[in-house]
């Protein structure tokens, strides 16, 4: 976890150049825990309760970058709804009942070592699980966050 001064270090404002830092170097400033985001964006007990339990489920990872673009005073801007968990999140019953943990079927076409093979004039090949943002509407998030040596293991 961050100190204070860390946390004060990596802070941004409207005066922040993207283009003077470097992306590799950035993406280790990556809010990556609800501690992190309070520091950018209010949030209610109730609202930091509810994220706590998606972040238990589903990582958090968001480009201070993508946090500048939120307008933070409008909890429905759309690159909020982009980058920062909802309870729906949770949700695997319903219009798709349990499809939802698997929504594209990936399990029943995994030919281990990385590879999916749904189509037969594709393939897939998943190098990694780590993403520079995990999207909340990903749909292999239950796959998203696992150590880069441990991803053709783990898929």
């Amino acid at each position: 976890m961050r100190t204070e001064a860390q946390i004060d270090k990596i802070r941004i404002d409207a005066t922040t150049d993207w283009s003077q830092l470097g992306w590799q170097e950035e993406l280790k400033n990556n809010i990556t825990s609800i501690e992190q985001l309070k520091q950018y964006i209010d949030l209610t007990p109730d609202e930091e309760a509810d994220l706590g339990k998606v972040v238990s489920a589903h990582p958090i990872n968001i480009p201070r970058y993508y946090l500048s673009l939120v307008n933070t005073s409008d909890p429905g801007d759309p690159i909020r709804k982009l980058c920062i968990p909802e309870t729906e999140e949770l949700i695997v019953a319903g219009s798709m009942g349990e499809t939802t943990k698997d929504p594209y079927g990936d399990d029943k076409h995994d030919k281990g070592n990385g590879i999916l093979h749904k189509y037969s004039y594709t393939a897939l090949v998943v190098g990694t699980e780590y993403c520079a943002m995990y999207c909340r509407h990903c749909f292999r998030k239950r796959m998203v966050g696992l150590p880069n040596d441990q991803s053709v293991k783990n898929y």
